[in-house]
């Protein structure tokens, strides 16, 4: 019998299977089109909608558990834990069963802009997500911040929420981690999508990712996408433009690479969009000489 861990066409068949019902049965049954599940069943449609999905598992009568299953076989995309994104830290693992985000909820979309005041610190960051639910239930988003290079661990607060609160901040200093954890306005179930938006904030006259971060180390600023998301954006709006910006990515645990220099615009603000973002570290450095 096909297993439902085999992937999204062996996952249909175990479907019909444990259903008794053929695709024309199924059909019937969901709502679902013939063609639709032909083609899911022979691996031509690769992205269907979460709501068909749905009404294929109501229709087959699967437990709470089988249909969990069911519909994660569609999601094939593994999100990567930060020690594989971070190869030099791997103690991060430590830490890794705490940030449950990556496991439970889909980022669909990101938008991240960071602040660079005159001071040349990166004073705070604003973030909008989009967010699809993986299980029932889901009433927390959590943000893994990593320490600078000296092993500091940032000093931020939350700020401007909508559509959750901040709830706690766990520090993990041996695993050079913070993860700042928000509570949802309300439980979300699973497929549902939803939006929330946050300001993270350093103290006046402090940097964001920590006072003794390194000249270096201040000159950057970036997004880490543990899994793929459809829609990433990273932005960076400088009071004072630096004498030059450039584009870099870093994709699974290959080396950083430059993809160019980034002109501002009036606003002094410089953008990156990636479609279907693998995982990966994404963002700018500038210098200001």
């Amino acid at each position: 019998m096909p297993s439902v861990g085999s992937g999204g066409p062996a996952a249909i068949r175990w479907l019909r299977e444990v259903s008794g019902l053929t695709q024309r049965g199924l059909a019937e049954a969901s709502g679902v089109s013939e063609r639709t599940i032909r083609g899911l069943e022979r691996g031509h449609v690769q992205r269907p909608h979460y709501s068909s999905l749905r009404s294929l598992a109501k229709a087959a009568g699967l437990e709470h558990d089988q249909r969990e299953a069911f519909l994660r076989a569609w999601s094939p995309d593994r999100g990567r834990s930060l020690s594989e994104l971070n190869p030099e830290r791997p103690d991060l693992i430590a830490a890794e069963t705490t940030i449950r985000t990556e496991i439970e909820e889909r980022v669909l979309a990101t938008w991240n802009t960071f602040y660079v005041g005159a001071d040349r610190q990166r004073s705070g960051a604003r973030s909008s997500v989009t967010i699809e639910a993986r299980r029932d239930g889901i009433d927390t988003y959590c943000i893994p911040l990593l320490s600078d290079e000296l092993g500091v661990l940032p000093q931020v607060y939350v700020s401007e929420t909508i559509g959750c609160e901040p709830l706690d901040i766990h520090e993990f200093p041996a695993n050079g981690l913070v993860v700042i954890e928000l509570g949802l306005d309300r439980p979300k179930q699973l497929g549902e999508i939803y939006a929330l938006e946050f300001a993270l904030e350093a103290p006046a006259g402090s940097d964001i990712m920590g006072t003794s971060a390194s000249a270096s180390d201040r000159c950057q600023a970036g997004r880490i996408a543990q899994r793929v998301i459809d829609v990433l954006v990273v932005g960076v709006t400088f009071e004072h433009p630096p004498a030059r910006v450039w584009e870099i990515e870093k994709i699974g645990s290959a080396p950083e690479r430059v993809v160019g220099d980034s002109p501002l615009d009036r606003d002094h603000h410089a953008q990156v969009v990636r479609r279907h973002a693998l995982p990966g570290h994404y963002g700018f450095r500038w210098e200001w000489e």
